[in-house]
């Protein structure tokens, strides 16, 4: 089994960058949304191989449903949060971004 080191909210301080903390009050401030009873939620940064290609800073959330239903969230710095990789790349390339490899 893959070792993909999560980084929940709860744990994130002592081991995440200063980008991955700042990105995490930014989200932190926007979320409002409640956690479902026995919902999962882990957070992770371009420190797991799985999301290496985000750039510093950004980080996306895994959510896990109790239904077992798992989707994506990805957050750039100042919390605005995106639906798909593909959403992530649009909005890299609007801002003048260049992604040579993914």
């Amino acid at each position: 089994m893959e070792n993909r080191n999560p980084r929940s909210a709860s744990s994130t301080s002592h081991v995440a960058s200063l980008l991955t903390r700042a990105t995490l009050a930014n989200v932190r401030k926007k979320l409002r949304r409640r956690a479902e009873n026995g919902s999962r939620s882990v957070f992770y940064d371009n420190t797991v191989e799985t999301y290496s290609w985000l750039l510093p800073g950004w980080v996306v959330e895994e959510r896990t449903l109790t239904s077992g239903r798992m989707y994506k969230v990805y957050y750039e710095p100042s919390g605005e949060c995106y639906r798909t990789k593909s959403e992530v790349l649009d909005a890299w390339e609007d801002a003048g971004i260049i992604v040579l490899d993914l």
